[in-house]
């Protein structure tokens, strides 16, 4: 009843290594041929069955680290696992043909100033071969502020601006997804 021939998996939810039927759905899935895969992670565990994923450009494996120092990420991820998802993204680079993303989502008050996002760039631009890094707005903000309106600080756009021109000078690719661009361009949410 599944369409192998045209079958797409996706995978999102972070720490997608707790999910304890994960590398058993992925031995399944390469023993069927499928070879379209997104897996959205967190990046924190490294899991070799993801380096199957190798030689397949359709493939996308996103992280979100969402921080440029360990201090950050700490705050953010409350667990001590800055250098070890930096080193697990370089080993998947290495492996992996696949499409491998950085992701920064901006968090009012804990990483939406220039010097954490600029370190990420840094990061980004040091392991090369990132397609693409997107840069969003954290939708918590966006999501809570149900029936009363967030507007979207103004220093945020700046932020946009910054990542955009250091991608570009850069040679990294950029992205950001159309919900938040909408979100930017209407200056908030309710």
């Amino acid at each position: 009843m599944i369409d192998l021939e045209n079958l797409k998996v996706e995978f999102q939810g972070g720490n997608i290594s707790e999910l304890k039927e994960f590398e058993q759905l992925m031995r399944e899935f390469y023993a069927h041929n499928c070879d379209d895969f997104v897996i959205l992670m967190n990046g924190i565990k490294y899991i070799p069955i993801l380096e199957k994923i190798g030689n397949n450009w359709k493939s996308h494996i996103g992280i979100s680290l969402d921080a440029g120092t360990r201090e950050t990420f700490m705050k953010i991820k409350n667990i001590d696992a800055f250098d070890q998802v930096i080193e697990n993204i370089k080993k998947l680079r290495k492996v992996s043909e696949a499409q491998i993303s950085l992701k920064y989502i901006i968090i009012k008050d804990v990483n939406d100033n220039k010097e954490e996002l600029e370190k990420f760039l840094e990061i980004a631009k040091s392991i090369g071969n990132i397609q693409p890094l997107n840069l969003e707005i954290d939708y918590n903000n966006t999501i809570l502020s149900k029936g009363t309106k967030f507007e979207i600080p103004k220093h945020y756009y700046e932020l946009f601006k910054f990542a955009e021109k250091y991608c570009k000078e850069n040679n990294i690719a950029y992205k950001v997804f159309p919900y938040t661009e909408n979100l930017l361009k209407q200056g908030y949410s309710i």
